[in-house]
Protein backbone atom coordinates (compact mmCIF):
# COMPACT_ATOMS: atom_id res chain seq x y z
CA UNK A 1 0.00 0.00 0.00
CA UNK A 2 0.94 3.26 -1.28
CA UNK A 3 1.90 5.53 2.58
CA UNK A 4 -0.40 8.77 1.34
CA UNK A 5 -3.12 5.93 1.49
CA UNK A 6 -2.61 4.83 4.63
CA UNK A 7 -4.42 7.20 6.85
CA UNK A 8 -7.57 6.79 4.50
CA UNK A 9 -7.61 3.20 5.34
CA UNK A 10 -6.57 3.48 9.03
CA UNK A 11 -9.00 5.94 9.42
CA UNK A 12 -12.28 3.80 8.23
CA UNK A 13 -10.99 0.72 10.82
CA UNK A 14 -10.64 3.11 13.61
CA UNK A 15 -13.50 5.62 13.27
CA UNK A 16 -15.48 1.48 14.44
CA UNK A 17 -12.97 1.55 17.19
CA UNK A 18 -13.42 5.11 19.22
CA UNK A 19 -10.75 6.31 16.87
CA UNK A 20 -8.00 3.28 17.92
CA UNK A 21 -6.38 0.42 15.94
CA UNK A 22 -4.08 -2.34 16.45
CA UNK A 23 -0.77 -2.76 14.67
CA UNK A 24 -1.94 -6.23 13.48
CA UNK A 25 -5.11 -4.96 12.23
CA UNK A 26 -3.15 -2.54 10.16
CA UNK A 27 -1.09 -5.30 8.97
CA UNK A 28 -4.00 -6.66 7.98
CA UNK A 29 -4.99 -3.99 5.66
CA UNK A 30 -0.94 -3.77 4.59
CA UNK A 31 0.04 -0.94 6.88
CA UNK A 32 3.75 -1.85 8.08
CA UNK A 33 4.71 -1.18 11.89
CA UNK A 34 7.88 0.92 9.94
CA UNK A 35 4.76 2.70 7.94
CA UNK A 36 2.22 3.24 11.42
CA UNK A 37 5.84 4.16 13.10
CA UNK A 38 6.10 7.40 10.36
CA UNK A 39 2.40 8.01 10.81
CA UNK A 40 3.03 8.84 14.04
CA UNK A 41 6.48 10.64 13.82
CA UNK A 42 4.45 13.26 12.03
CA UNK A 43 1.85 13.17 13.67
CA UNK A 44 -1.01 11.65 13.16
CA UNK A 45 -1.03 8.82 14.73
CA UNK A 46 -0.12 8.75 18.62
CA UNK A 47 0.83 4.92 20.15
CA UNK A 48 -1.30 4.85 23.56
CA UNK A 49 -1.19 0.74 24.53
CA UNK A 50 0.87 -2.15 23.98
CA UNK A 51 0.01 -2.81 19.68
CA UNK A 52 -2.38 -0.04 19.87
CA UNK A 53 -2.37 3.82 17.76
CA UNK A 54 -5.28 6.16 17.94
CA UNK A 55 -5.95 8.26 15.67
CA UNK A 56 -4.65 11.91 16.75
CA UNK A 57 -7.80 13.49 15.62
CA UNK A 58 -9.71 11.45 17.85
CA UNK A 59 -11.99 12.70 20.79
CA UNK A 60 -10.79 10.78 24.08
CA UNK A 61 -13.02 10.19 27.37
CA UNK A 62 -12.86 8.18 30.91
CA UNK A 63 -12.50 5.34 28.70
CA UNK A 64 -9.29 5.97 26.16
CA UNK A 65 -6.84 3.99 28.49
CA UNK A 66 -9.32 1.25 29.20
CA UNK A 67 -10.36 0.59 25.49
CA UNK A 68 -6.69 -0.02 23.92
CA UNK A 69 -6.06 -2.47 27.09
CA UNK A 70 -8.93 -4.08 25.97
CA UNK A 71 -8.19 -4.11 22.05
CA UNK A 72 -4.84 -5.37 22.87
CA UNK A 73 -6.40 -9.00 23.81
CA UNK A 74 -7.56 -9.83 20.93
CA UNK A 75 -5.36 -7.89 18.20
CA UNK A 76 -6.28 -9.34 15.16
CA UNK A 77 -10.31 -9.17 15.80
CA UNK A 78 -12.16 -5.78 15.54
CA UNK A 79 -14.23 -4.77 18.03
CA UNK A 80 -17.20 -5.00 16.54
CA UNK A 81 -16.57 -9.22 15.47
CA UNK A 82 -15.73 -9.23 19.63
CA UNK A 83 -19.16 -8.08 20.60
CA UNK A 84 -21.31 -10.10 18.25
CA UNK A 85 -21.02 -12.67 21.03
CA UNK A 86 -19.56 -10.49 24.41
CA UNK A 87 -19.91 -13.39 27.03
CA UNK A 88 -17.23 -15.26 24.93
CA UNK A 89 -15.02 -12.46 25.01
CA UNK A 90 -13.12 -10.82 27.60
CA UNK A 91 -15.58 -8.89 30.06
CA UNK A 92 -14.41 -5.94 32.14
CA UNK A 93 -14.58 -6.73 35.60
CA UNK A 94 -13.84 -5.30 38.95
CA UNK A 95 -12.69 -1.71 39.59
CA UNK A 96 -12.07 -1.47 35.68
CA UNK A 97 -15.91 -2.40 35.29
CA UNK A 98 -16.97 -0.43 38.16
CA UNK A 99 -15.14 2.62 36.73
CA UNK A 100 -16.66 2.01 33.78
CA UNK A 101 -20.43 1.83 35.08
CA UNK A 102 -19.33 5.29 37.35
CA UNK A 103 -20.20 3.97 40.37
CA UNK A 104 -18.57 4.07 43.28
CA UNK A 105 -15.83 5.51 44.28
CA UNK A 106 -12.71 3.23 43.32
CA UNK A 107 -8.78 3.58 42.29
CA UNK A 108 -7.83 2.19 38.70
CA UNK A 109 -4.48 0.40 39.50
CA UNK A 110 -4.80 -2.09 36.59
CA UNK A 111 -6.89 -2.96 34.02
CA UNK A 112 -9.21 -5.84 35.27
CA UNK A 113 -10.75 -8.39 33.06
CA UNK A 114 -12.92 -11.89 33.54
CA UNK A 115 -12.16 -14.67 30.43
CA UNK A 116 -13.98 -17.90 30.11
CA UNK A 117 -10.31 -19.14 29.56
CA UNK A 118 -7.65 -18.92 30.85
CA UNK A 119 -4.66 -16.58 30.41
CA UNK A 120 -0.80 -15.42 31.33
CA UNK A 121 0.76 -12.15 30.64
CA UNK A 122 3.93 -10.77 31.58
CA UNK A 123 1.45 -6.99 31.51
CA UNK A 124 1.61 -6.06 35.13
CA UNK A 125 -1.27 -3.74 34.04
CA UNK A 126 -3.73 -6.21 33.28
CA UNK A 127 -5.41 -9.10 35.54
CA UNK A 128 -7.45 -12.14 34.16
CA UNK A 129 -10.12 -13.81 36.23
CA UNK A 130 -11.59 -16.49 35.06
CA UNK A 131 -15.35 -16.69 35.13
CA UNK A 132 -17.74 -17.93 32.84
CA UNK A 133 -20.91 -15.46 32.07
CA UNK A 134 -24.17 -16.39 30.49
CA UNK A 135 -25.48 -13.78 27.09
CA UNK A 136 -27.75 -12.45 29.82
CA UNK A 137 -25.43 -10.98 32.28
CA UNK A 138 -23.24 -9.51 30.21
CA UNK A 139 -24.15 -5.62 28.64
CA UNK A 140 -22.13 -3.15 26.68
CA UNK A 141 -21.01 0.02 28.79
CA UNK A 142 -19.54 2.52 26.38
CA UNK A 143 -18.67 -0.18 23.35
CA UNK A 144 -17.23 -2.22 25.95
CA UNK A 145 -18.86 -6.14 27.36
CA UNK A 146 -19.12 -5.99 31.44
CA UNK A 147 -21.77 -6.32 33.77
CA UNK A 148 -23.25 -4.94 37.43
CA UNK A 149 -23.94 -7.34 39.24
CA UNK A 150 -20.51 -9.51 38.35
CA UNK A 151 -18.68 -6.09 38.89
CA UNK A 152 -20.16 -5.84 42.75
CA UNK A 153 -19.22 -9.10 43.53
CA UNK A 154 -15.83 -9.72 42.01
CA UNK A 155 -15.05 -6.43 44.61
CA UNK A 156 -16.18 -8.65 47.21
CA UNK A 157 -14.16 -11.42 46.21
CA UNK A 158 -11.78 -9.20 46.22
CA UNK A 159 -11.86 -8.23 49.72
CA UNK A 160 -12.77 -4.62 48.82
CA UNK A 161 -13.98 -2.69 51.50
CA UNK A 162 -18.18 -3.29 52.23
CA UNK A 163 -18.48 0.23 51.88
CA UNK A 164 -17.06 1.22 49.56
CA UNK A 165 -19.25 -2.15 47.88
CA UNK A 166 -22.45 -0.35 49.25
CA UNK A 167 -21.50 2.96 47.47
CA UNK A 168 -21.08 1.29 44.24
CA UNK A 169 -24.30 -0.30 44.95
CA UNK A 170 -26.07 2.68 45.64
CA UNK A 171 -25.14 4.46 42.54
CA UNK A 172 -26.03 1.46 40.41
CA UNK A 173 -29.53 1.54 41.92
CA UNK A 174 -29.96 5.31 41.35
CA UNK A 175 -28.93 4.58 37.75
CA UNK A 176 -31.43 1.46 37.90
CA UNK A 177 -28.93 -0.70 36.31
CA UNK A 178 -28.54 -3.48 38.81
CA UNK A 179 -30.83 -6.53 39.80
CA UNK A 180 -30.75 -6.98 43.10
CA UNK A 181 -32.06 -10.86 43.12
CA UNK A 182 -29.37 -11.77 40.24
CA UNK A 183 -26.65 -10.02 42.92
CA UNK A 184 -28.51 -12.11 45.46
CA UNK A 185 -27.66 -15.32 44.11
CA UNK A 186 -23.74 -14.26 42.99
CA UNK A 187 -23.53 -13.13 46.32
CA UNK A 188 -24.77 -16.38 48.10
CA UNK A 189 -21.43 -18.12 48.02
CA UNK A 190 -19.48 -15.23 49.41
CA UNK A 191 -22.06 -14.64 52.07
CA UNK A 192 -20.48 -16.04 55.39
CA UNK A 193 -17.94 -13.16 54.83
CA UNK A 194 -20.73 -11.07 56.16
CA UNK A 195 -21.36 -13.18 58.97
CA UNK A 196 -24.60 -15.55 59.66
CA UNK A 197 -26.33 -16.97 58.01
CA UNK A 198 -23.98 -18.40 55.86
CA UNK A 199 -24.99 -18.99 52.08
CA UNK A 200 -27.94 -16.30 52.19
CA UNK A 201 -27.13 -14.44 49.42
CA UNK A 202 -30.27 -12.08 50.67
CA UNK A 203 -29.17 -11.47 53.72
CA UNK A 204 -25.75 -10.33 52.11
CA UNK A 205 -27.38 -7.40 49.84
CA UNK A 206 -29.49 -6.49 52.70
CA UNK A 207 -26.52 -5.44 55.00
CA UNK A 208 -24.77 -3.92 51.58
CA UNK A 209 -28.32 -1.73 51.00
CA UNK A 210 -28.16 -0.66 54.89
CA UNK A 211 -24.98 0.89 54.01
CA UNK A 212 -25.34 2.74 51.09
CA UNK A 213 -27.03 5.81 52.75
CA UNK A 214 -30.55 5.70 50.64
CA UNK A 215 -33.02 6.96 52.19
CA UNK A 216 -34.93 4.83 54.46
CA UNK A 217 -37.75 3.99 52.70
CA UNK A 218 -36.01 2.54 49.89
CA UNK A 219 -33.56 0.48 51.34
CA UNK A 220 -36.97 -1.04 53.33
CA UNK A 221 -38.60 -1.55 50.18
CA UNK A 222 -36.09 -3.08 48.52
CA UNK A 223 -35.30 -5.63 51.15
CA UNK A 224 -39.07 -6.17 51.30
CA UNK A 225 -38.67 -7.46 47.61
CA UNK A 226 -35.60 -9.43 48.30
CA UNK A 227 -36.91 -11.40 51.28
CA UNK A 228 -40.95 -11.53 50.13
CA UNK A 229 -40.64 -12.07 46.41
Amino acid sequence: MKMKDSPIVLGELSSAQWGLFTSAQAAELGVSRLGLSRLAEVGLLERVSHGVYRDSGAATDKCESLRPAWLSLEPSLEAGARLVKPERDVVVSGTSAAILHGIGDLREDRFEFATSNRRQTQRTELHFTIRRLDRGQVTIRHGLPTTVERTLSDLIAARTDLTLVAEALGDSMRQGSINLSELSRQLAPLAARSGPPKNNGNAFVARLLLLTGLDPATIASRIADLMFP
